[in-house]
C-alpha cells in the first residue's frame, strides 16, 4: 500500500434547536489537484540574482526580479476550521533569492489579512508580528546538487524520526537544513546527513553557523492575493480550494487591507562555505531551496507551496492540542513539490508544480460584499474527467450532500467522513453504509466506524450500525464524525460510498423530563419544530 491518504469530509450543519436543518453546503477535502496560477515556482523563469544584501531587516535591497516562489494570503490552516481564527497565523506569501561570492540570501514575505477576514477575532491583530510574539520553528531545505552528501530516506533522521519531531518528510533530494524559529533565537543551526537520512546532530550550531536572521514590517509585493473569507465550510473554505479558479480570489489590498501595518518580512544570509558550495556552483548548476513554517508537531505553510500543508486543515486536533485547532498542527506532511531554483533552473527531481512559467495576475479580483453566513450549495469541484488510471469516489447520503474526490490511485487510502453538527443532543440513530467492494476495501474496524460506539456489523455490505442512549445524550455540537470509514483503493474508474440514515432522534431534557422527536424516520427527513 502506498500510504497516500485522501479525505472526503462531509458536513451537515444543523441548527436543531429550532428545526431540522436541510443539508448545508458540502464539499470534498480533496488533497489531489493542481494549484491555480496565483501560485508559482520560479515565475517567468526567474532564478534570483547575484547581489550583496545588507542584513539590516530592511526590504529596500530586494526587488521583484528576485522572486523565486509565489504563494497566496489566507491559505493557512486556521481558515479551514469553523472556530480557529483566534490563533496567530503563519501565512507565507512570497520567497525571494539572491547570492554573492560569500552568501546565499533569502527573503520571504508573510501576510496577516485578519483585518479583512476575521477582524472580530482581534487577538492575532493585537499581538503583533510573529517575530515579536512567537517562537515557531522554521526550516530551510537547500539542494546543493552535490551527490556525495545528498540526504536520502525522504528526509527522515538516521534514527527513524523527523527533524525536531515535526512530522515533515521531503521527496526531493537536498543536502542541508537550516533550522531556527520566528524570533531567530533558537539557532540558527545547520544539519546535514547521508543517504540514510538527516543526522540530528548539527554540523554547525548557533555560534558557528554564521547564519543571520533579520526581520521588519511591510511587504515588497504591491498586491496581496488570496481567497476571501475564513471560518471553514460556513464560508465555503475547504481544503483544496486553492486548486480552483472559481474560488473567491481577491486582492486584499484593494479591499482595504493594511499591508504596511500587519504584513512583514524576513531576510536570511547563509554562508556558502557552510553549505559546501561556491558561487560558481550556483551560477553553473544552480541550487534549490524550500522554506517550511511549523507549529505544534507539523508543517503549517511552505514555499514553494505543497498541498500537504492543507490536506487535513478542516479536521480538529483534539487528540494533540485543542478541538478547535486544525489537525494540520499534528498531521504528517510529505512534501513532494519541487524546490525553487536559484542561479540556474534544473534539478534532478521531477517537477510536480506546473512547469510553464505562470504570470501573477495584475487585475484585482472583486468579491461580492454580501456576507455569507452559511453555504447553501455544494462547492463545485473541477469537472475535468479523471484519467482512466485513476479512481473517483463519490460520497452521498439521504441526509448529507454529495462530495467527490478524484485522482486516487490503486493502493491509495481514502477516508469518507460524514460530520454532523447538532445543537441538540442525539438520543439514538440507525444507519447503513454501502460501498463498491470491487474497487474499495474497508479498512476501518467496526468499533471505529461510529465514533460514539453502539452496535456495528462491519462484516456485511452494507455495513449496519445503531446507537442509543437516552440517559446521556450524544453530543455532536461543533461538527463531529457521525460515521467515518477508511478504504483502500483496489481498482480504477468510479465508486460510490453511500450512507443512509434510517433513524435520527433528537432530544433535550427539562426538569428531568426527556423531550424527543424524530429528525429522520424510516429514511425520510422530517421537518419538526
Amino acid at each position: 500500500m502506498k500510504n497516500t491518504k485522501k479525505w472526503i469530509s462531509v458536513l451537515l450543519a444543523a441548527l436543531l434547536l429550532v428545526s431540522v436543518a436541510t443539508a448545508a453546503g458540502i464539499s470534498a477535502s480533496a488533497t489531489a489537484g493542481t494549484l491555480t496560477s496565483y501560485y508559482a515556482t520560479n515565475p517567468d523563469g526567474k532564478v534570483g540574482v547575484q547581489k550583496t544584501i545588507t542584513m539590516d531587516g530592511s526590504i529596500s535591497d530586494w526587488d521583484s526580479s528576485m522572486l523565486i516562489a509565489q504563494g497566496t494570503a489566507n491559505d493557512d490552516p486556521r481558515v479551514y476550521r469553523p472556530n480557529s481564527m483566534y490563533e496567530v497565523g503563519e501565512d507565507l506569501y512570497a520567497l525571494y533569492g539572491a547570492y554573492d561570492d560569500d552568501n546565499l540570501y533569502l527573503m520571504w514575505e508573510m501576510a496577516n489579512v485578519q483585518d479583512m477576514v476575521a477582524p472580530n477575532d482581534n487577538y492575532p491583530l493585537a499581538q503583533g508580528t510573529l517575530y515579536e510574539t512567537s517562537e515557531f520553528p522554521l526550516f530551510i531545505f537547500v539542494d546543493t546538487g552535490k551527490a556525495d552528501d545528498a540526504i536520502g530516506n525522504n528526509g527522515q533522521t538516521i534514527t527513524g524520526g523527523t527533524l525536531w519531531d515535526k512530522n515533515i518528510t521531503v521527496q526531493n533530494s537536498f543536502n542541508r537544513v537550516i533550522a531556527t524559529d520566528t524570533k531567530g533565537n533558537n539557532g540558527p543551526w545547520i544539519y546535514g546527513g547521508s543517504s540514510a537520512g538527516i543526522n540530528p546532530v548539527e554540523i554547525y550550531n548557533r555560534t558557528t553557523s554564521g547564519v543571520q536572521v533579520k526581520y521588519g514590517k511591510g511587504m515588497l509585493s504591491q498586491h496581496v492575493y488570496g481567497i476571501d473569507k475564513a471560518y471553514g465550510i460556513y464560508n465555503n473554505r475547504v481544503p483544496g480550494d486553492m486548486c480552483s479558479d472559481s474560488s473567491a480570489w481577491v486582492d486584499f489590498n484593494a479591499k482595504g487591507h493594511n499591508s504596511a501595518l500587519y504584513d512583514f518580512h524576513y531576510e536570511v544570509s547563509i554562508p556558502l562555505d557552510r553549505l559546501g558550495i561556491t558561487k560558481n556552483d550556483i551560477t553553473t548548476n544552480g541550487i534549490g531551496a524550500m522554506l517550511v513554517m511549523t507549529s505544534g508537531l507539523s508543517g503549517m505553510d511552505c514555499l514553494p507551496y505543497d498541498l500537504s500543508m492543507n490536506d487535513n486543515a478542516d479536521l480538529d486536533d483534539a487528540a494533540h492540542s485543542q478541538e478547535n485547532n486544525s489537525f494540520e498542527k499534528s498531521d504528517e506532511d510529505f512534501i513532494t513539490t519541487s524546490f525553487a531554483r536559484i542561479g540556474k533552473a534544473g534539478g534532478s527531481t521531477p517537477v510536480t508544480q506546473p512547469t510553464t512559467p505562470v504570470t501573477q495576475p495584475t487585475t484585482p479580483v472583486t468579491q461580492p460584499t454580501t456576507p455569507v453566513t452559511q453555504p447553501t450549495t455544494p462547492e463545485t469541484q473541477p469537472t475535468t474527467p479523471s484519467p482512466a488510471t485513476d479512481l473517483t469516489v463519490n460520497a452521498n447520503s439521504n441526509l448529507f450532500n454529495t462530495s467527490t474526490v478524484t485522482g486516487l490511485e490503486v493502493g491509495d487510502t481514502v477516508t469518507v467522513d460524514y460530520k454532523l453538527n447538532a445543537n441538540m443532543g442525539v438520543a439514538s440513530a440507525m444507519w447503513r453504509l454501502s460501498y463498491d467492494s470491487s474497487k474499495l476495501r474497508l479498512l476501518t474496524p467496526a468499533s471505529s466506524l461510529g465514533p460514539v460506539g453502539g452496535s456495528v456489523n462491519a462484516n456485511s455490505n452494507p455495513v449496519i450500525g445503531n446507537f442509543t442512549n437516552v440517559s446521556t445524550l450524544y453530543d455532536f455540537s461543533g461538527g463531529k464524525s457521525f460515521v467515518q470509514a477508511e478504504f483502500e483503493v483496489l481498482a480504477t474508474g468510479s465508486a460510490d460510498v453511500s450512507l443512509t440514515v434510517e433513524e435520527l432522534n433528537l432530544a433535550y431534557k427539562s426538569n428531568n423530563v426527556l423531550y424527543m422527536e424524530s429528525a429522520v424516520e424510516n429514511g425520510q427527513i422530517r421537518d419538526i419544530t
